[in-house]
């Protein structure tokens, strides 16, 4: 581990439980290692691991990473100019695949797809686990706390590529309902971009 590496606190987080203990199981563009991360991240912010009692742990321990890429914000086109305009003089006819230009985190984005199963602690498997209202859906709340869990998951993607701990709190969310998630999604997928 490099001296420089901000990602060293990530990096110290223990191995992810199920669901998120299957690197082959997430579709990406990043490399096992970082894939492996950021399950990990996912897993130590919903504090699963044994005997825990933060809030919403017992709900949030079924959220699955699903897919994870990071890509860059515009066509190869635009960033190979844009990288040959920073490049030493000499070097504008070189090839982008072997430029060795560090992304910067305004050029790319990141996009991660989140899914849960919606339990409603009526069967053995899903005791304690109660995500839906007297309506038979998904509670509001519940599910706000799987966006404010999840929403980070593409942050701390582009972190991990850019070298870089984008650690921090939620301290505003607007969310407007469209429709109610029902009993008769038993998945549900939460896509972050």
């Amino acid at each position: 581990m490099s001296p420089d590496d901000k990602l060293r606190h990530l990096r110290s987080f223990p191995r992810a439980p199920a669901p998120n203990d299957n690197i082959a199981a997430v579709k990406s563009n990043l490399p096992d290692d970082l894939v492996e991360l950021q399950q990990n991240i996912l897993a130590y912010h919903v504090a699963h691991h044994p005997g825990s009692s933060v809030f919403g742990h017992d709900q949030a321990k079924g959220l699955k990473l699903v897919e994870l890429y990071v890509r860059s914000r515009s066509s190869e086109e635009d960033s190979v100019q844009k990288s040959r305009q920073s490049l030493p003089p000499g070097t504008e006819n070189a090839k982008p695949s072997t430029m060795k230009v560090k992304p910067r985190t305004d050029d790319l984005e990141a996009l991660t797809v989140c899914e849960v199963d919606v339990q409603d602690g009526k069967c053995p498997s899903s005791t304690g686990r109660r995500m839906l209202n007297v309506h038979g859906t998904l509670a509001g709340p519940c599910l706000t706390l799987f966006l404010d869990v999840a929403s980070f998951s593409a942050l701390f993607a582009l972190g991990t590529v850019v070298n870089m701990d984008p650690s921090g709190f939620s301290t505003s969310m607007n969310i407007v309902w469209h429709a109610a998630a029902t009993r008769y999604a038993p998945q549900v997928p939460i896509l972050f971009h």
